[in-house]
């Protein structure tokens, strides 16, 4: 069974390390998501296999999702809401 909570962190370090604007921000989130996994195979409710597999999932809808909508990382401008 794929631990969907190592990809649930995974999917929130790959948005802020591409929509973060601080560094530190990215770096939380990449360290959130390695603290995950290791918790999750240390309390026993996963084996790494299931971490990697889970992982995998995200990272493959990741990809397919960047390839259909482009991910936009500024606010759209006020006035190109009127027209």
């Amino acid at each position: 069974m794929p631990s969907m909570h190592a990809g649930w962190a995974l999917w929130c370090a790959l948005v802020l390390g591409a929509c973060a604007a601080g560094t530190v921000v990215r770096v939380l989130g990449w360290t959130h998501a390695a603290l995950t996994a290791l918790v999750v195979v240390g309390t026993g409710n996963h084996w790494i296999l299931d971490i990697l597999v889970g992982d995998a999932i995200v990272l493959g809808v990741w990809l397919v999702a960047r390839r259909v909508v482009p991910l936009r990382t500024e606010a759209p401008r006020a006035d190109a809401a009127r027209a």
